[in-house]
C-alpha cells in the first residue's frame, strides 16, 4: 500500500488495477479495507484508488477536529498526487458525503459520482443517530468489531480509538453542509443510491431526488443487519457478494438486495 504525503501528514492508498480511474471513499469508522471485495471487483478492468482518511485505517490520526472540507481537501490533495484526475468517484456514507463536495469543489478531478448512503446534511440523519453522534459512546457493544479493526490497523493503536471516534462523531453530528442547489449543479453524472430504512429520512430522501437519478434499497438500512445463521445441517448461507464483515457486500444485502458489483459497469459509472 503506497503512502502519499501531498496533504501534508501520510496518507495510506490502496492502487491497484489499470485502466479507466476508480476512487473508493470508505466511511467513517471504516477503512479501505473493509470495501476490499468492491475493490477486488473494480480493479478487474480499472484503477482503483482508495485512500484511508486522516484517523482511519492505516493512516495515523492528526491534531485538531474532522471536518468533511478538511477530508475532501485531503482527497484532492491524494488525486493531486497521483495525477488521477478525472476520476470515478464511488463512495459510501462519510465518503458519499466527501464525493459531492470534491465533485462540486474540484470538478476537473471527477468523471462520475456514486454516492451510497450519504446525507446532504444533519437533516439527513434519524434523530436517534443524530443523539448517539452528539453524545458518542466508544465502548459501546455494538462498535467492537470497528475497534478491534481499528486497533489491528491504526498506527495509534487501541488506545487512538476513543479519540478518533469522538472526532468522527462531532463530524457526522454538524453535517457536511451540502446543498441541494449544489448538488443539482456538478456538471458530472452523479448516481445517490440510498436507503429506505433507517438513517435517511423520507423528506430528505424526496429532497435529494430532486437534485439526482437516485434508485433506493426497498426494506434497506444505512449499515448491515446482523449476520445471517447457518442453515440446520452446516454449510455458510446464500451470498451473491463474497463476505468481508462490514464491508460493501454487507451492505448490498442490506441495501435491499442491491447488487453492487454493477458498479463494474460502465452503465452504472456513466449514469447521468
Amino acid at each position: 500500500m503506497p503512502v502519499i504525503d501531498a496533504p501534508g501528514f501520510p496518507v495510506h492508498v490502496h492502487d491497484v488495477g489499470e485502466g479507466p480511474a476508480t476512487v473508493v471513499l470508505h466511511g467513517g469508522l471504516e477503512s479501505s479495507e473493509d470495501h476490499a471485495d468492491l475493490i477486488t471487483a473494480l480493479a478487474q478492468d480499472r484503477r482503483v484508488v482508495a485512500p484511508d482518511r486522516r484517523g482511519h485505517g492505516r493512516t495515523a490520526d492528526v491534531e485538531g477536529p474532522y471536518t468533511y472540507r478538511a477530508m475532501t481537501d485531503e482527497t484532492a490533495a491524494v488525486l493531486d498526487a497521483l495525477a488521477l484526475g478525472p476520476a470515478d468517484l464511488v463512495g459510501y456514507s462519510d465518503g458519499a458525503d466527501v464525493a459531492p463536495e470534491l465533485a462540486i469543489r474540484r470538478p476537473e478531478l471527477v468523471r462520475s459520482v456514486v454516492a451510497i448512503s450519504g446525507n446532504l446534511d444533519r437533516d439527513g440523519l434519524e434523530p436517534a443517530m443524530v443523539a448517539r453522534l452528539e453524545d458518542p459512546d466508544p465502548d459501546a457493544p455494538g462498535l467492537a468489531p470497528m475497534r478491534e479493526a481499528h486497533a489491528a490497523l491504526s498506527p495509534d493503536g487501541a488506545a487512538g480509538w476513543s479519540s478518533f471516534h469522538r472526532k468522527v462523531c462531532a463530524m457526522g453530528a454538524e453535517g457536511p453542509g451540502l446543498t441541494l442547489d449544489g448538488v443539482a449543479g456538478i456538471g458530472a453524472p452523479v448516481l445517490v443510491i440510498a436507503a429506505d430504512r433507517r438513517g435517511d429520512p423520507g423528506a430528505h430522501r424526496r429532497a435529494l431526488s430532486r437534485a439526482a437519478r437516485r434508485p433506493i434499497g426497498r426494506g434497506a438500512r444505512h449499515l448491515p443487519p446482523p449476520p445471517p445463521r447457518a442453515p440446520r445441517g452446516g454449510g455458510a448461507p446464500g451470498a451473491r457478494l463474497p463476505r468481508r464483515p462490514g464491508g460493501l457486500a454487507d451492505h448490498a444485502d442490506a441495501a435491499g438486495g442491491i447488487d453492487l458489483t454493477i458498479l463494474r459497469t460502465d452503465a452504472l459509472i456513466s449514469m447521468g
